[in-house]
């Protein structure tokens, strides 16, 4: 094995995506929303096989019929506890007034969805790293819902107590808690990088970026993807990340400019350049060990998290309508 560096890149172009997006949108239509799912999974296809490793496109497995399918699967379970909470709320209305009931019933339905967000997380990322590959490889996410559960409920019990002054502390122990479960067929990725240190970066960046009016955001964005970046090993050797903040500014600075003056019809080659910046600044300190690694395959993980999800915004969507 050389001693070389792996690099990454985005190679995709500006138009093909617009053309993507146009043609979704066109069919989205035409059907009533029902080629959503196909299109979602056509754009997130576009964005891997235009990610490249060492030279070689990622791709992604997900299909259209899957999503669709993982969504009729959460809106059944999603209409299924709202009847429960209207039939719980008929009957208790029975011998409880229902100004007082009501409110109880639909506590608890919300709460439930509060109590599902780790499994939604959980299911939502074994899906999206199950069905993306590179040289025929999947990729894996070995997270358990438990962990990750107790870490929102301390994080946000810890967060709410400290007036938010925790905050970063959290970020950082989720954002740890998904690298440190990903993997690339059987070899996982490991952060090391230390918590105070995010913070301290955090509160630091967020003092300058008032005292700068937001223009200091872009560098501390910059700092904060490269302490994970930089603190992220694979087969033991570093990732390493070049960001800067300058590059950020320049970036959002041009963006802003070609929206502006395209009226919004830029946003494709927006997102592309985007993707270049970021991907081209991430590189692996050495060659991948192809040879120590196995394929691995999460024949559990599926859509159904997603479709929870999208099913949700959904019913959100018609009660706002609704009034």
């Amino acid at each position: 094995m050389t001693d070389q560096r792996t690099s990454l890149s985005f190679k995709a172009d500006g138009m093909d995506l617009f053309a993507l997006l146009l043609k979704n949108m066109f069919l989205t239509m035409f059907t009533f929303g029902i080629y959503s799912f196909w299109g979602k999974i056509n754009v997130q296809k576009f964005l891997h096989r235009g990610t490249h490793i060492d030279g070689e496109a990622m791709d992604f497995h997900g299909t259209g019929e899957e999503k669709f399918i993982g969504f009729l699967k959460g809106a059944g379970i999603i209409i299924v506890l709202v009847i429960a909470a209207a039939v719980l709320i008929a009957v208790l209305s029975r011998i409880i007034p229902a100004q007082i009931v009501s409110p109880i019933v639909t506590l608890l339905f919300y709460s439930l969805f509060i109590l599902a967000t780790p499994m939604l997380i959980v299911g939502k990322r074994r899906y999206f790293l199950s069905r993306s590959s590179w040289r025929g490889v999947r990729f894996l996410f070995t997270g358990r819902w438990k962990k990750l559960g107790w870490l929102l409920l301390k994080g946000g019990f810890f967060t709410v107590i400290t007036l938010c002054i925790y905050l970063p502390w959290f970020v950082h122990d989720i954002r740890a808690f998904m690298i440190n479960n990903s993997c690339y067929g059987t070899e996982p990725f490991v952060y090391t990088g230390n918590r105070n240190t995010y913070a301290k970066l955090s509160w630091i960046g967020l003092l300058l970026t008032i005292l700068t009016l937001g223009i200091f955001s872009f560098w501390l964005t910059a700092a904060l993807e490269k302490h994970f970046i930089n603190n992220t090993t694979f087969q033991g050797k570093k990732l390493s990340c070049d960001l800067t903040g300058g590059l950020l500014f320049k970036t959002a600075l041009v963006n802003l400019l070609l929206i502006v003056f395209t009226f919004g019809i830029a946003a494709s080659w927006v997102l592309v350049r985007n993707y270049r910046v970021y991907f081209g600044s991430i590189a692996l300190e050495g060659a991948i060990d192809l040879e120590a690694i196995q394929a691995g395959v999460d024949a559990k993980a599926s859509a159904l998290a997603d479709g929870v999800s999208e099913a949700a915004d959904v019913l959100d969507t018609i009660a706002d309508f609704i009034g």
